[in-house]
């Protein structure tokens, strides 16, 4: 039996380590492609900002996380002219609050 699409189905949420890396643009795209299914609480990356930026506009997680602090301060003033309002995040602790979120 496959999968039918149901309005009820409630899409979880998905939480992406290393989303600026090739695997990670790969799941991206997969999300993309099934919003009914899928949607993105948090986007992890070590200090690509500004492909993290491209990715906070498209997707609108809830929280971003760079391991690198000037590229996160980058990323945060960003994000806010353009009027996003995803929260961003520093460092390895945050990354592993993340991964551990219930969301």
């Amino acid at each position: 039996m496959g999968f039918l699409a149901r309005a009820d189905v409630i899409p979880r949420s998905i939480t992406i380590l290393g989303s600026t890396g090739s695997i990670g643009e790969s799941t991206l795209d997969v999300i993309a492609r099934h919003p009914e299914r899928f949607r993105v609480f948090a986007l992890v990356a070590h200090s690509s900002d500004d492909v993290l930026y491209k990715q906070c506009l498209a997707c609108r997680p809830r929280y971003a996380v760079l391991m690198d602090t000037q590229a996160a301060e980058r990323l945060r003033r960003a994000l806010c002219g353009a009027g996003s309002s995803v929260e961003v995040l520093t460092g390895e602790s945050a990354a592993c609050e993340m991964a551990q979120a219930p969301e």
